[in-house]
């Protein structure tokens, strides 16, 4: 019996690759024999949260990343904290938090990955950052993300108040090193429709009941998750 999957979040749901419930279930299995990265964007995306919250000097946002533990971490955080955080200078946007919760989907979970909402001219947003080098995300699985977090989030939470999403694409192209950073809102990401949603994770979670099954993912010891106490659904 396979040992206990790594949890999906709801961008790794959308990068799951494969047609039918076997094909997915093959990406899956290589996705999770996968070794684990040697750190996170925590630093940089509290960084990015502490400007939407007003903290507009760089210098000061860049320091926050100091204290990730490798060099590669840091330097990939303050990267990223450099090309993102800028946009929300010149801005007024105030900053919360809903409390932790998950994205359902039949009998499954996935975090929602979101590090925080803002307020801005009366319009609450989901600030969404997508960070890993070459993982760009395509135009299908933005609209795969974004369709989830409208439906489950601000549509739930947010009824009747005018909403949207600052969707921020800040991975490099495959092959290079250079971030290139795009931000969409609901106007300019094709959303999908709720029969081609049901159909896609009706097939992601058949493809887990397969891999669930096998006996092809590596035994791996892995490190509980803590809890994200000042980003509640990034996780």
């Amino acid at each position: 019996m396979t040992p206990k999957l790594p949890s999906l979040s709801v961008p790794d749901l959308a990068r799951v690759v494969g047609n039918t419930p076997d094909e997915a279930a093959e990406w899956l299995i290589h996705y999770s024999n996968e070794p684990g990265g040697s750190f996170n964007y925590i630093k940089g995306m509290r960084s990015i949260k502490a400007a939407y919250s007003g903290l507009h000097r760089l210098d000061q946002l860049l320091l926050a990343c100091e204290g990730e533990r490798t060099e590669l971490g840091r330097k990939s955080n303050k990267d990223l904290v450099f090309e993102v955080a800028p946009g929300a200078f010149g801005r007024t946007t105030q900053v919360f938090d809903l409390s932790a919760r998950k994205f359902s989907y039949g009998r499954r979970q996935a975090g929602f990955r979101v590090p925080f909402f803002f307020v801005e001219n009366s319009v609450v947003n989901i600030c969404f950052i997508w960070p890993r080098k070459g993982t760009n995300l395509t135009a299908t699985q933005i609209g795969m993300i974004a369709t989830i977090m409208k439906i489950y989030l601000l549509d739930t939470e947010f009824y009747g108040l005018p909403s949207d999403i600052e969707f921020i694409e800040a991975s490099a192209p495959i092959g290079t090193k250079q971030r290139v950073v795009d931000r969409f809102n609901l106007s300019s990401i094709n959303l999908w429709d709720h029969d081609m949603l049901t159909s896609r994770l009706t097939t992601i979670s058949n493809a887990l009941d397969i891999v669930e099954a096998s006996n092809r993912v590596k035994p791996r010891r892995r490190k509980e998750k803590s809890t994200i106490i000042d980003m509640p659904l990034f996780d």
